[in-house]
């Protein structure tokens, strides 16, 4: 009990003290700036500080739907690791303001194969999970400042990070749904006070700096794009590289 006790106590001030250091702000989305269809953003992968694959994510096509700008993308990941080779293919579609309308995930790793199907209308989404011959259905309420994270994919990470102001300083709290979850949680994203100063390939971009100690993962931004990816726990590290072509598939 007196542990308990003392764990409970620990864990309230990290978090008074932490709101006070970094004030905590709802996260309040705005309209994402137009994209060009068919702009690639590659990224290398890096595990324990070796090449280990690459991750792309470009606009398919912009749509008009009931006067709102909708993005139609894709992403492909591409890993060899410890002899296991991992694809996932995903589609992603969502509105001018980051509300998701239709997710789908294709993975497979190694001799495994797993789908994933999320369908979004109003307040609810209806998610579907096929792995190892199971399937998962589940039907989800969200609120309003949800934001679709698949928490690996750089692409969406930069997504969100386009809709607000990014003020250093701050704690942005907001509710996540997590494809491979098929749930939602609520995440802090903590925006340092000082930039950060990183080289990709002999250039040094003086760097925003963000953080989500929930997922251990750490952003770096250098003139609204995100060219950094952290991922402590396992040691991943996504950096961006040179664009691909527009047109190249």
């Amino acid at each position: 009990m007196i542990a308990f006790t003392v764990v409970a106590s620990v864990a309230f001030l990290i978090e008074f003290y932490g709101s006070h250091l970094y004030p905590v702000a709802s996260y309040e989305g705005g309209v994402l700036p137009p994209m060009k269809i068919g702009l690639k953003h590659r990224f290398d992968i890096y595990k324990d500080e070796q090449l280990v694959g690459h991750y792309t994510f470009w606009i398919v096509d912009v749509e008009e739907r009931d006067g709102c700008r909708v993005y139609v993308t894709r992403s492909t990941t591409s890993v060899f690791y410890k002899g296991m080779n991992i694809t996932i293919d995903t589609l992603y579609i969502f509105d001018e303001s980051l509300n998701p309308i239709e997710y789908k995930l294709n993975a497979t790793l190694g001799e495994k194969h797993e789908r994933i199907l999320c369908l979004f209308k109003g307040s609810m989404v209806n998610a579907s999970l096929w792995r190892r011959d199971q399937m998962v259905n589940r039907e989800v309420e969200l609120p309003e400042d949800t934001v679709l994270i698949d928490t690996n994919m750089v692409g969406q990470w930069e997504l969100f990070f386009k809709t607000f102001e990014f003020t250093p300083g701050r704690r942005v709290r907001f509710t996540v749904f997590i494809p491979q979850l098929t749930d939602k949680a609520r995440i802090d994203v903590i925006l340092d006070r000082k930039r950060e100063s990183i080289t990709i390939n002999g250039v040094e971009y003086n760097c925003l700096v963000a953080r989500v100690p929930e997922l251990n993962l750490i952003f770096y931004l250098y003139e609204g794009q995100l060219i950094k990816l952290e991922q402590r726990r396992d040691n991943f590290e996504f950096i961006a590289s040179v664009k691909a072509p527009e047109g190249e598939s």
